[in-house]
């Protein structure tokens, strides 16, 4: 559903900021690091609503329609991990870091 209602149909969710630096001679990978998994609790339409704060799904650039349908769409897609209108969430923080390649 992503997919079908994102303005941004280039959008690649395997791409790396840092892999495309290293590739490209800019930076040499240091180290890496996440975060142990945090609980997060969340409202389903905050979370529908966190979609359209990206540029490829916001608000603006769909029809009132289409943004429902999107809406209508997500929720029954999380309805069965929803519990009193919220969802939990691990949330995990990754961290890379290394050194630029001056040319």
């Amino acid at each position: 559903m992503i997919r079908r209602h994102s303005r941004s149909r280039s959008y690649d969710p395997d791409f790396s900021l840092v892999e495309a630096l290293r590739a490209g001679g800019f930076l040499t990978p240091a180290g890496h690091v996440s975060t142990e998994p945090v609980l997060f609790r969340q409202t389903v339409d905050d979370y529908v609503e966190q979609f359209h704060s990206t540029a490829s799904l916001a608000r603006e650039h769909m029809t009132p329609e289409e943004a429902a349908e999107f809406g209508a769409s997500i929720r029954a897609a999380v309805a069965p991990w929803s519990q009193d209108a919220h969802l939990e969430m691990p949330v995990v923080a990754t961290v890379d870091w290394g050194r630029p390649i001056l040319g």
